[in-house]
């Protein structure tokens, strides 16, 4: 029978493990000779601003954005950033106009979703 202290150390390595490999497949994702910050959904799609959030919300939470270099970090800030409008101060996805948005939802709320999004991630 495993004491509540080697329950708790397995549990402790099984979370760092699940964590390494999290980041190994964010980082899989992200797009190569792009300046940092830019994440695709999976191997086979492009990448989008909301993706590149979702990968900021993971970073963010298993604590390795305090890790990357400042350099890469401000690359994805200016990334995210460069999506905001100076006069709205929304963050528009302009090529997302172009796209079958098959969830019924019109550009004005995936720009409201999408600002929500950003505004968390930075």
């Amino acid at each position: 029978m495993c004491s509540p202290e080697s329950t708790s150390a397995l549990r402790s390595g099984e979370a760092i493990d699940l964590q390494r490999r999290t980041l190994r497949w964010v980082e899989s994702l992200r797009v190569p000779d792009a300046p940092y910050g830019r994440f695709r959904m999976s191997a086979s799609t492009d990448d989008t601003i909301f993706t590149s959030c979702f990968a900021a919300y993971l970073f963010d939470l298993l604590g390795e954005l305090p890790r990357l270099p400042q350099e890469s970090r401000k690359e994805w800030l200016d990334y995210l950033l460069s999506f905001q409008e100076e006069e709205s101060g929304l963050f528009v996805d302009a090529s997302a106009r172009g796209r079958n948005l098959s969830s019924g939802h019109d550009m004005r709320y995936v720009t409201w979703q999408l600002s929500t999004f950003c505004i968390s991630a930075v």
